[in-house]
Parts: C-alpha cells; sequence; structure tokens
C-alpha cells in the first residue's frame, strides 16, 4: 500500500512538474523584448533587423524593442548583451564587423563557442565598393585596378569609410592597400548611415558596405560600385563585377549578420527565437527590406555558428599578417 502511494505520488509529481514547464513554456514571451543594435539607425543591420523584428512579434504576441546603442563597431551592444539576464528577453544582431573589431581591439571572446547563444543568420553578402565619382581622385575611377592607380598617383590623398574602425569594411580596404603598396586613408564613423553622409558630400572616396539608398543613387550616376567582395555576383549588383574578375582573388570574402542571445538562454527559449527567424528569413517581405540593404539569408542556429567560429580564427590570422591596426 505504502509503495502503490509512493508511486502514485511519483506519478503525481512528475505530471505536475511536465503541467508546469509546459505552462512556464507557453507563457514565453510575457512581456516585450529588447534587442540591442550595436549599429546607428538607418544602417543596414538596423534596417534588417526591424523588419525580422515586427514579422517575429506577429507570431510572439509581444513587441522586439529595438535599442540602439552605436559604437565601438557593435562592441558596445555585444558587451550589454553579455551583461543581460539569460532569459530570453534580450537578443541582439552580431555581425562580422564586431569580431574583427574584437581583435583589432585586443579584446577578442576567449572562448567564442560559450560566449553567447547563436539563433541563425540574417544576411550574408559580399563587401561593395561603393565610389562617389565627384569625390577627389574618382572622377576616371570605374574598376578596382583604377582605384589602386589613382592611390599610387595620390598618396595619402584618398579617404575611405566602412561600417566603423575595426570593421570587415575597414579590414577589406586595408588588405587591398596593403597588398599592393599603397595608401587609403580610413575614416570611422558610427555606422554606415553617417559615413553615406561624408561619401555623397565628397569628403571621403568611397565605402566599403552597403550604402544607405544606394541602389538609387547607382541609377542616378551619383555613385559606382566598383566591385563586391563575394564569389559570385550578387543580385544587388549585377553588373559589378567579383574580386576575380577585377583581378584580387586574395580579396574574395563576404559579411554577414544573424541574431544571438545571451549565454546561458534557456534551450527551449533559443529554440523558439531560432525557429521565428527561420520562417521570418524565408518569408518574401522580410527578405525585400533586408534586400535593399544586404542579402537575406535563410539558416539554422548551427550553421551560424560554424560561420563565426571559423571567423574568428581566420580574421586573427589575416589581421596578424598584414599588420592591421585601428587608427
Amino acid at each position: 500500500m505504502n509503495r502503490f502511494k509512493t508511486f502514485a505520488g511519483m506519478l503525481l509529481s512528475a505530471s505536475l512538474f511536465m503541467t508546469t514547464g509546459s505552462a512556464w513554456s507557453q507563457a514565453y514571451p510575457s512581456k516585450p523584448i529588447r534587442a540591442i543594435v550595436g549599429y546607428a539607425a538607418g544602417g543596414p543591420v538596423d534596417v534588417a533587423m526591424r523588419a525580422v523584428g515586427n514579422d517575429i512579434s506577429t507570431r510572439l504576441g509581444q513587441p522586439i524593442v529595438l535599442d540602439n546603442k552605436p559604437g565601438a563597431t557593435g562592441m558596445i551592444a555585444f558587451d550589454m548583451l553579455r551583461e543581460s539576464p539569460p532569459d530570453g528577453y534580450t537578443v541582439s544582431p552580431f555581425a562580422t564587423v564586431t569580431i574583427v573589431a574584437s581583435i583589432l581591439a585586443g579584446k577578442a571572446v576567449p572562448n567564442p563557442a560559450s560566449a553567447f547563444v547563436p539563433l541563425g543568420y540574417i544576411y550574408e553578402a559580399g563587401i561593395a565598393f561603393s565610389a562617389n565619382p565627384a569625390s577627389p581622385h574618382m572622377a576616371n575611377v570605374h574598376t578596382l585596378k583604377d582605384l589602386v592607380a589613382a592611390a599610387r598617383a595620390n598618396p595619402g590623398k584618398i579617404f575611405f569609410s566602412s561600417a566603423g574602425a575595426g570593421s570587415s569594411g575597414h579590414l577589406v580596404g586595408s588588405l587591398l592597400a596593403y597588398n599592393n603598396g599603397v595608401e587609403l586613408i580610413h575614416v570611422g564613423h558610427k555606422g554606415i548611415a553617417p559615413a553615406t553622409v561624408d561619401l555623397m558630400a565628397g569628403r571621403i572616396a568611397f565605402i566599403m558596405g552597403s550604402v544607405v539608398g544606394d541602389q538609387q543613387m547607382v541609377q542616378e550616376g551619383k555613385l559606382r560600385i566598383l566591385a563586391t567582395t563575394a564569389a559570385a555576383r550578387t543580385d544587388k549588383y549585377p553588373n559589378a563585377p567579383t574580386m576575380i574578375e577585377s583581378g584580387f582573388p586574395d580579396l574574395v570574402t563576404t559579411t554577414w549578420g544573424g541574431l544571438i542571445a545571451p549565454a546561458g538562454t534557456p534551450k527551449a527559449i533559443a529554440d523558439r527565437l531560432s525557429a521565428e527567424l527561420k520562417i521570418a528569413m524565408e518569408k518574401q517581405d522580410v527578405r525585400r527590406v533586408v534586400l535593399t540593404m544586404s542579402e537575406p539569408r535563410s539558416s539554422t542556429a548551427e550553421e551560424f555558428q560554424q560561420r563565426y567560429l571559423k571567423d574568428y580564427d581566420s580574421f586573427a590570422k589575416v589581421i596578424k599578417a598584414a599588420n592591421i591596426k585601428v587608427e
């Protein structure tokens, strides 16, 4: 009899635990989710995150509220995310630029595999060399070889920008100069949006990255896409040659962005967010918005993790070999 009561009690306890766990899972989210964006409002990552957040919010029943914290090429937001409670109510878009910046600043994550919880890709694309033909020394620059020739003829006089000092765009621009023995001076901005202002004002010659409103400006002749760094031509710039076509095969690379949560976030919540992100990235209306800034990409959390772990290693080797430093 006692054994029967004990067994019955165990079944009741297990039932209560399963019911409580199920209720806890169904209750998430019970309040708004904060998305810490480490880049300026209006830039590619911000625009993409707004589209993704709005779509996911409709299914979660809670808003995803963007909190822009630009600076240090995404590292300020990354540090804030890592200090946030791992309860599923804080996420952040994480991009290639933050890896590069952390390595250049000597603040690379000791163990990137456990630094945060990956949720999945948002975009992946080549980096565009976007030039203003009205900027000094750029009138006759139509290709990357023209750009190198202009830099050789005007040492110390050609300025470029990117998403920020230490970004992947900064890295590729510096590698172009290093590998060809010329000088290209990087000007740091807190994102592509403010850099675009200087580009169109003629204060810098070109930008490494997706310029805000660039497709319209290309059509109007105000902007030239000299090349992109992906292995194949992109749908966004079908007339822009690749690095291989341009004669610079050593600069083939892509930049990416995805969504992450703090380390320790419960697996059930991380899996839910990852699944919702994948749904969002397969929707045409979301993809159309992301495509205005970059190339939309859908993936699993595991695919995203494999990529950033690979890049932590490869970027560190390139930066050391080329002796690239933050200004």
